[in-house]
């Protein structure tokens, strides 16, 4: 049975081997002497070897640009602290300096599953270079040196430089929505998936461009959100900030559904009530919007069933384009089963250009591959969406390889949904506040909302047994 200790750090047996002989460590500890046995392994005194990397002068400047994000009390979206501790501070980064060696040598940390031929493809990227993986290992090697505060960038003093200190990423919201009440989930709830309505404020009676979004999860059993216009959320993933003059609209509806999914372990006190949140920043009067955001869910299917025991099963859906249109971002969607991910541009001519290959799916760190390049997908092509699921014993997260698994909502069941924010290439030049709002869209996106709002899915939250379905929407709008 693994320990606390290896369970918040994601450990395997062959890690801690490897975590115990690095910090020297002859014998083991528990979770709560780990700290103190780590920060002996790592005196912050002077270097040990005259040439080691110190944190202020090498180890800080990596830590900024990869880690920080999630390692800080307001990781991004999630409501508070993703990670099991901070790298903010000197302080807080010393005592885990071995961890940290462990984890970037070992390629799970900083979390970013796209293949490595995609390196300056998309916005946020975390590929770590060996230089930089090195750079770690020499620094807790040497006994996690301070070094001189001087020696750290002219613009980084500390992570804290990048620090969330206020309460939301995107700047201050113009429009917050919350749950009207909490949502109560109970000891026996394990995998619980429902839409919660949020009622938006009487005084929006116009429709509003949005320039970015946010949501922030009111509970750390909270494993991901979606609703429109928001998009998701979920471990790992950035807030919705569109590039300049593209936008999305909110219509003037009464209320926006968000589809909730809370995974949790069962039995006395472990029951919680959360009341997540979601933020927008709306484009000003007189400012310009050239290209209107739309957003489609490419589902595989909703009946299909992945064999028991099998490898490596795949199933695919193209998504065609009427005009030229660019790409601006893609996001896979499996559940625990999932292998791999593939989104392939198809061109008028027969060419095939891989836009992501994920190789090693991971369900706990989902998240949204936005280009920062827009591939333009011409008039006549298709985007092709492959997804891959291992349902074999050989898959270390698989709950059950000696089932048939269906599509479902549980977390033992199974989605292959592939995610698309698209823009048409051609601008439309339209002034915020004096324009009027086409009309077609407008019906079109109100359509969707209410149809969200008004969509029935459980709202009690009840123990899902491995097998058991849930009715599934026939639109392509599931989480």
């Amino acid at each position: 049975m693994q320990s606390l200790v290896q369970r918040a750090l994601g450990l395997t047996g062959a890690s801690v081997l490897g975590l115990m002989g690095l910090i020297g460590c002859a014998g083991s500890t528990t979770a709560s002497g780990a700290g103190e046995v780590l920060a002996s392994a790592a005196p912050a005194a002077a270097d040990v070897h005259a040439n080691a990397p110190t944190w202020y002068a090498d180890v800080l400047p990596i830590v900024a640009e990869n880690c920080a994000d999630c390692h800080q009390p307001q990781g991004k979206n999630m409501g508070g602290m993703v990670a099991p501790f901070s790298l903010l501070t000197y302080e807080e980064a010393e005592p885990w300096a071995a961890v940290m060696a462990l984890r970037v040598a070992e390629g799970a940390m900083p979390p970013w599953d796209a293949h490595p031929t995609h390196e300056g493809t998309f916005v946020g990227e975390r590929y770590l270079s060996e230089e930089a993986k090195q750079t770690i290992a020499a620094w807790a090697e040497a006994g996690a040196p301070e070094g001189d505060p001087a020696d750290a960038p002219a613009n980084l003093a500390s992570a804290e430089e990048v620090e969330q200190t206020g309460e939301w990423w995107i700047g201050e919201p113009d429009l917050v929505l919350a749950f009207g009440e909490p949502y109560h989930v109970e000891d026996e709830a394990s995998d619980v998936n429902i839409d919660v309505n949020l009622d938006v404020p009487e005084s929006y009676t116009e429709p509003r461009w949005i320039k970015s979004s946010e949501m922030r999860a009111g509970s750390e059993h909270v494993h991901h959100i979606c609703g429109e216009p928001f998009g998701c959320i979920a471990p790992g993933w950035d807030p919705y900030v569109y590039p300049e003059g593209f936008a999305m609209l909110l219509p003037p509806v009464d209320e926006i559904a968000l589809g909730m999914h809370y995974n949790k372990a069962t039995g006395a006190g472990t029951a919680f009530d959360d009341v997540s949140r979601a933020a927008m920043v709306f484009y000003e009067d007189g400012e310009t919007i050239r290209h209107i955001v739309k957003r489609s869910v490419l589902a595989v299917g909703f009946d299909f069933v992945i064999p028991a025991g099998h490898p490596e099963y795949s199933l695919s859906l193209e998504f065609p384009f009427e005009e030229d249109t660019y790409i601006l971002s893609v996001t896979p969607h499996m559940h625990y089963r999932g292998k791999q991910a593939k989104y392939e541009l198809v061109y008028p001519d027969g060419r095939t250009e891989l836009l992501l290959w994920v190789p090693e799916y991971d369900f706990e760190w989902q998240r949204m591959y936005v280009f920062k390049d827009p591939p333009i997908a011409p008039a006549g092509s298709k985007l092709v969406w492959t997804p891959t699921w291992d349902n074999s014993s050989d898959n270390p997260g698989n709950p059950d390889p000696t089932v048939d698994v269906p599509y479902g909502e549980p977390t033992v069941m199974e989605m292959g949904n592939g995610w698309l924010d698209y823009a048409a290439v051609e601008p439309i030049e339209h002034v915020v506040g004096q324009d009027p709002i086409p009309q077609d869209y407008l019906a079109e996106v109100t359509e969707q909302l209410d149809g969200r709002a008004n969509r029935q899915r459980p709202r009690r939250a009840v123990l899902i047994e491995p097998g058991e379905s849930r009715p599934s929407s026939p639109n392509n709008d599931s989480n």
